[in-house]
């Protein structure tokens, strides 16, 4: 095998020089806790049904299972770097074939996922990647602008005990992982161009049955990394010896929450609100009935108002000719408006002439 775990910077040999994948049917049988927190996890995500997700990490697929669910007009890109953990999740979602697309990839390097996706979700992965940097990077090139990244992986102080214990039997390799704190982890997404970022620990001890159970899971999960190491008479013995010295059957997980968007601006058919209606920042325009006109903008508001008018009559040419003999009063000139008798020309105004119903010289629409 040549495949690469997901975000490793280099393969990890076994004895006899090949690379060692994961035991996929293993992991999906014991990997319970991971599942119980991918759910919450998931259920972070903003969806509507309809929308392009990538999951980061799929696994086995437990939790990218629940995710299809939630996506009835939608489509899932189900990424991993473990070929048995693919083949697994393909088999585990064979009823969403239509509508999952299976890719094998390295988080840590460019992301083969085009178009861009519109929400990202990873459990139980990121803490695999060396380079958050790079990785930040990548998932933002991934993800439209505005996107959803949610996630989860190891935090500061995970598996801490059963790396001590691991320690105190010889084995001073602290592991292929990065277990970082919430602040670094904002710092570098806000660089990698991620807005809205919020990151906190959540510690997560799971106990496991005593024994064969307990010994299972740290050798198929905990500590495969350090078994690929050994030979496998010793790395039995090293897995009891780790079990001997924690102080009760529990693994002393640390979960690092992520949340945060794609920053820049989406395409307008993608934008959920206007600049008029976001909270705080950007110019709100006023409703066309309440702006001033530009040739206004240095007289008193008050001035604005035009004088009544007395007479229906809008124009000379609509004036009887009587009427103007009489002494009837002259229209109002509708370019005047201050009162100082300043005229103030407005820069474009349609008038429509007024049609007299009654008096000497009208005429009736339609005669």
């Amino acid at each position: 095998m040549t495949d690469r775990f997901p975000g490793s910077p280099r393969p990890v040999p076994s004895v006899d020089g090949d690379l060692r994948d994961w035991d996929a049917r293993t992991y999906d049988r014991i990997a319970d806790p991971m599942a119980r927190w991918g759910a919450d996890v998931l259920g972070r995500l903003d969806l509507e049904g309809d929308e392009r997700v990538l999951d980061a990490g799929c696994g086995t697929g437990r939790v990218t299972e629940q995710l299809v669910e939630r996506l009835p007009r939608g489509r899932v890109v189900a990424l991993d770097g473990s070929p048995a953990m693919l083949a697994e999740a393909r088999r585990r979602l064979g009823r969403f074939l239509d509508r999952v697309e299976f890719v094998a990839a390295d988080l840590g390097r460019p992301l083969p996922v085009a178009p861009p996706v519109d929400a990202l979700l990873s459990t139980a992965t990121f803490h695999w990647v060396l380079d958050h940097d790079a990785l930040f990077r990548n998932l933002a090139a991934g993800l439209r602008p505005g996107g959803q990244l949610v996630a989860q992986c190891g935090g500061a102080g995970n598996i801490a005990a059963v790396l001590e214990a691991a320690r105190e039997t010889g084995e001073a390799w602290p592991g292929p992982w990065v277990f970082p704190r919430p602040a670094e982890t904002r710092r570098r997404l806000e660089a990698a161009g991620f807005v809205e970022v919020r990151t906190w620990l959540q510690p997560e001890p799971t106990s496991l049955e005593p024994g064969e159970p307990l010994e299972t899971f740290l050798a198929a999960i905990v500590l495969r990394e350090h078994l690929a190491r050994l030979r496998p008479a010793e790395g039995r013995a090293f897995v009891r010896a780790v079990v001997g010295r924690l102080a009760r059957p529990e693994i002393d997980y640390v979960r690092l929450n992520i949340v945060a968007r794609r920053g820049g601006r989406a395409p307008p058919a993608e934008r959920r609100t206007s600049r008029a209606q976001r909270p705080s920042g950007g110019f709100r325009q006023r409703p066309a009935a309440q702006r001033r006109p530009s040739w206004a903008a240095g007289l008193p508001r008050a001035e604005l108002r035009p004088r009544p008018i007395s007479s229906p009559v809008s124009s000379p040419r609509d004036t009887p000719r009587s009427d103007r003999a009489a002494g009837a009063r002259p229209p109002p000139d509708f370019g005047t408006f201050a009162p100082s008798g300043q005229t103030v020309r407005p820069a474009r105004m349609r008038l429509r002439p007024a049609v007299r119903t009654a008096g000497p010289g009208c005429h009736r629409p339609g005669r």
